[in-house]
């Protein structure tokens, strides 16, 4: 049985960042257009900003 290192709180955000990123960048692409990929990338970022206000982590 392997198990995963899983991230502290520190680096939570980092970890699902570098993880989820281009995944959720790509979802929004697919609903709204590849013409919108500049307002997607905007969306996942600030997804992960209000994360960190809301989780109290910095």
């Amino acid at each position: 049985m392997m198990v995963e290192n899983f991230p502290t709180s520190n680096e939570l955000i980092p970890h699902l960042f570098r993880e989820e990123y281009t995944k959720m960048t790509a979802v929004l692409c697919r609903l709204f257009g590849l013409k919108h990929i500049e307002i997607a990338e905007d969306i996942a970022s600030e997804t992960f900003l209000k994360a960190t206000e809301v989780w109290g982590i910095k």
